[in-house]
């Protein structure tokens, strides 16, 4: 009984294995199908890589021809111009070789009636350029030290004129104070402009005891005080000079005793504030 077990045992593992075994035939049946699936698909992506390959090259050189179309139609009309004249046409390649084999002959034409041809006019045309270009350069450096000289002009004529306005007030003030020593006062008004000076005196003003008088004409003043009143003038335009020598003749043939000695008197003062130059005075009287 025990060895009918035993048989029976090795029995049922047989039967379980011969199942197993057909299990595995099975699933080793089912894994070459798979293969040989997997092998189709991979051919089939080849197939798909060499033609995406065969399509990008096939681009590459569509855009390249493309670029090199465009460079060539660069030369003879620029995008920036076609975008001006419209854009791009909507006419078919025969009408626009038409065109151009019309404006061709037009050309043909204008270059038969000037005598030149197209090529020479561009030639000309960018040698001129060439020209106005060194033309422009030429006068840009021409105009740096204009301007230099420009700006130079313009602050020595605020220059004068600040001076010219300072030497006139200097005038005014020395005239007053010559008119002073004698009693008189006086303005010296001077119009750059008009070119005029107008000068205004008034005799007696600082003296106790007598009317002043304003003089509006220098017919009424005497020969004396005309005189004086151009000695002062000319004392106070003097200040403003730098001549080293002055020189006055006769200019107190006019005057009184109390007239000569106080211009005089101004004079020797003049000559003392001014040491560095030399005054000649020349008078037929007796110097006192």
């Amino acid at each position: 009984a025990a060895y009918e077990k035993e048989v029976a045992k090795l029995h049922a593992i047989s039967e379980a294995t011969h199942v197993h075994e057909d299990t595995l035939n099975s699933i080793s049946a089912e894994g070459n199908l798979r293969k040989a699936e997997l092998q189709v698909i991979s051919n089939e992506l080849s197939k798909v890589d060499k033609a995406t390959k065969h399509a990008e090259e096939a681009i590459r050189a569509e855009e390249a021809a493309m670029a090199a179309d465009e460079s060539k139609a660069a030369q003879y009309c620029s995008l920036e111009a076609l975008e001006e004249a419209g854009g791009f046409s909507t006419r078919t390649v025969e009408q626009l070789s038409g065109l151009i084999s019309s404006l061709q002959e037009t050309v043909d034409r204008d270059e038969q009636r000037k005598g030149t041809t197209l090529e020479e006019v561009e030639r000309n045309c960018i040698a001129q350029e060439r020209k106005v270009r060194r033309g422009r350069d030429a006068l840009a450096r021409a105009k740096t030290p204009f301007l230099k000289i420009q700006r130079g002009l313009d602050m020595r004529s605020k220059l004068l004129q600040r001076n010219a306005l300072e030497i006139s007030k200097e005038v005014n003030l020395r005239f007053l104070e010559n008119m002073r020593c004698k009693g008189h006062t006086g303005r010296i008004n001077v119009d750059y402009e008009a070119q005029s000076l107008d000068m205004q005196v008034r005799m007696n003003a600082t003296i106790v005891g007598k009317e002043a008088t304003k003089v509006t004409d220098t017919k009424s003043l005497s020969g004396g005080e005309r005189s004086y009143s151009t000695l002062a003038f000319v004392l106070a335009l003097g200040s403003q000079l730098d001549s080293p020598f002055r020189a006055m003749d006769e200019f107190d043939i006019f005057m009184d005793a109390i007239n000569r000695r106080v211009s005089l008197k101004q004079l020797m003062k003049f000559a003392e504030d001014n040491p560095n130059m030399q005054f000649i005075f020349i008078t037929p009287t007796t110097s006192p």
